[in-house]
């Protein structure tokens, strides 16, 4: 299993801050990292793909390509890039990725959001009902390969693919889909529909030379 970190070129100022964020709230992360994003060079130390025939917010078609393309792995813990991590509760993702390997279950989300519906006869752990308004999710969250690349449709945005992806689609996935029932993954959602937020957070938690360009400013 590998994160795979998404970016666009609207919000590919905010790479380097991720990645801050990311080395000093995950320590000794066991994941390799790889990005995904359209044209913008990315300034991180890590492998970038960069999938350019689509316009910039065709989320749908740009993670199938890379999923079709490069990616091998049974399972994928998928991040946005501007969701920069708070710290990360190491036991509890470990044993997301360990129900994630049970041949009923597809997916477990990593934030609460919203919240699972069903008890889970695993603590810390509940059942997500699907079909239901997101239970698809792009929250931080550990996927099935095969499973997130079915959900999600060429030309759809990350919103829309949420949207039918949770009353369209999720009905034909079998298998179950869980929810930790705390932030396991905590994160401040930097980009809020296209603008940016928190800019104070930023400047107290990241380094001057890893801001993005609200906060340089």
């Amino acid at each position: 299993m590998k994160i795979i970190t998404v970016a666009c070129d609207q919000y590919a100022d905010v790479a380097r801050a991720w990645w801050y964020s990311f080395q000093a709230n995950w320590a000794g992360c066991p994941y390799d990292v790889v990005f995904v994003t359209n044209s913008v060079k990315l300034n991180v130390p890590a492998p970038v793909y960069y999938l350019d025939e689509k316009p910039d917010m065709n989320f749908g078609w740009r993670l199938r390509a890379f999923l079709r393309r490069h990616y091998t792995d049974e399972h994928l813990l998928i991040h946005m890039i501007d969701y920069l991590i708070k710290g990360a509760d190491t036991g509890m993702i470990a044993t997301a990725h360990e129900l994630c390997t049970l041949l009923e279950i597809r997916h477990v989300r990593l934030r609460p959001m919203p919240h699972p519906q069903h008890p889970y006869p695993v603590t810390g752990f509940g059942l997500i009902q699907k079909p239901s308004p997101y239970c698809v999710s792009l929250q931080p969250g550990i996927w099935e390969t095969q499973v997130l690349y079915d959900l999600c449709v060429d030309g759809e945005s990350p919103y829309h693919t949420e949207v039918y992806g949770s009353l369209r689609r999720a009905r034909q996935v079998k298998g179950d889909f869980l929810s930790t029932e705390d932030w396991v993954l905590p994160h401040h959602n930097y980009y809020r529909k296209g603008k940016a937020s928190g800019i104070n957070w930023v400047q107290a938690n990241v380094p001057k030379g890893a801001w993005p360009k609200a906060a340089r400013e």
